[in-house]
């Protein structure tokens, strides 16, 4: 077991967003985090990371609590992938790639051959290396999402942490990030994502927590909780989920949304 959640309760100013969420998450697997907007879906991934403290319950990491981790400590299990960001500063996408390596590299100290290395190795890993003396800024928003999932990996984190990664990404580079997505957890890291897309959770055969408002959990698998009435008590919109087969005998799901006319 990576990561476990323990009766946690997280929110600001003391007042929870999400209440006694426990849970436990191993090595290679994904968790899907759905629910509509400010049920505490980032809330819980600041808290996480260390950005804000526990109401309640507690975060633990290899069976140890994160509380009172270090920002540098902590940062060597855990990578984070904001949301789509543009830098305000020309950096190129090595110097991007190798901010992941701060955690490794001592405060007065400046980026080594192995962490030029590593940051390679990740640019490599995820098909961009050919991008590696381009400008971050003049690059698409799918480059710019992979550039910010090879800064989190080349950190080397037990776990990674994805803030709605495929948001304002046009259809093709959804797929290129999902699969990624898929590729990662099959190297062993434990991730979690937050995003507003259903099929998510079945694109990426994961555990899914659907957060609903009143603090409502329901967690699973994905084809035990992304159903039509969950999702119909959650959003609010009523959806048909679609069941299909490959040539090979590969199951498909998919939510469709029954549009009001």
């Amino acid at each position: 077991m990576n990561l476990g959640i323990h009766n946690l309760s997280c929110g600001y100013n003391k007042k929870a967003a999400l209440k006694n969420l426990s849970l436990e998450i191993g090595s290679g697997e994904i968790l899907c985090l759905l629910g509509p907007n400010g049920v505490g879906k980032t809330t819980f991934l600041k808290t996480i990371l260390g950005f804000l403290e526990p109401i309640a319950g507690e975060v633990t990491i290899q069976g140890k609590n994160i509380n009172s981790w270090s920002k540098k400590k902590l940062a060597r299990q855990v990578g984070y992938i904001p949301q789509a960001h543009v830098s305000p500063f020309p950096f190129t996408v090595m110097d991007v790639v190798l901010m992941g390596r701060a955690a490794h590299i001592g405060n007065f100290s400046t980026p080594s051959a192995i962490d030029y290395r590593e940051a390679e190795e990740a640019l490599e890993k995820l098909g961009i290396l050919h991008l590696k003396k381009r400008i971050y800024t003049e690059l698409s928003g799918g480059e710019r999402q992979m550039v910010f999932i090879a800064r989190a990996i080349s950190q080397r984190p037990r776990i990674l942490l994805m803030d709605e990664p495929t948001s304002s990404l046009d259809f093709g580079n959804q797929v290129r990030v999902l699969s990624q997505i898929n590729a990662l957890a099959a190297t062993g890291l434990s991730i979690i994502m937050t995003t507003h897309a259903p099929d998510h959770g079945f694109l990426c055969s994961a555990r899914v927590v659907l957060i609903c408002r009143k603090n409502q959990l329901r967690i699973g698998n994905a084809e035990e909780i992304v159903t039509e009435d969950n999702l119909m008590g959650a959003y609010g919109v009523q959806v048909k989920i679609n069941e299909s087969s490959l040539d090979n005998g590969t199951r498909i799901r998919s939510c469709i949304p029954l549009l009001e006319h």
